[in-house]
């Protein structure tokens, strides 16, 4: 099988090199984004197996990213993280398909098994992780 390719959308730059070093460590290829409008120009060349992606970062927010995702065809998986426990937050996520959801601070085994659960649930057609 060959290795993963996540797009990994966040713009707090500590917490973006910790996750990429993270998910290499892990066997995955990382490509990297800090702002939605970036996020959206590297699904658009495609190859990417999995997004993950901050709720509140620049232009447009991670859960626009989501949903402009869906709307343009995307059907990768989405993993949105955030510090902001908000229902809003909740209701757009659960509205996505193949979408999860995970609060910040998060073990990495949270984050690994999440990730895990997303690629294969997704790639076998199964819908949304259980949050």
């Amino acid at each position: 099988m060959s290795r993963p390719r996540i797009l990994l959308a966040e713009d707090d730059d500590d917490l973006r090199a910790e996750l990429a070093e993270l998910l290499a460590r892990e066997g995955m290829d990382v490509v990297q984004a800090t702002t939605g409008d970036e996020s959206l120009s590297i699904l658009a060349r495609g190859g990417i197996d999995l997004v993950i992606t901050d709720v509140m970062m620049p232009s447009p927010v991670g859960v626009q990213v989501a949903a402009m995702a869906r709307t343009a065809g995307e059907n990768v998986p989405i993993l949105v993280i955030t510090g902001h426990d908000e229902r809003w937050i909740h209701e757009i996520v659960e509205r996505i398909c193949c979408a999860d959801l995970l609060l910040k601070p998060f073990s990495t085994e949270t984050l690994l098994d999440r990730i895990r659960v997303l690629l294969s649930r997704c790639a076998s057609g199964q819908g949304a992780a259980p949050g």
